[in-house]
């Protein structure tokens, strides 16, 4: 599988990447994800697309971000 596939799979089921509780490794991956965003690198991943669009939801999430 490719990394997409990999980070659909890690966040499925789960509020955030490490489970309930929201880390440097959301900001790190929605960072990331923002980007990809930028060139449709999230066409068809659904699962990342939400993940995304949840966190964006933070009020903490500037709204250049969302």
């Amino acid at each position: 599988p490719g990394v997409a596939e990999v980070l659909t799979d890690a966040v499925a089921g789960k509020k955030y990447l490490m489970g309930d509780d929201f880390t440097v490794a959301d900001v790190v991956l929605g960072h990331t994800l923002r980007w990809a965003t930028w060139y449709d690198l999230l066409d068809g991943f659904e699962g990342l697309q939400s993940y995304l669009a949840e966190l964006q939801k933070r009020p903490a999430c500037p709204e250049v971000l969302r």
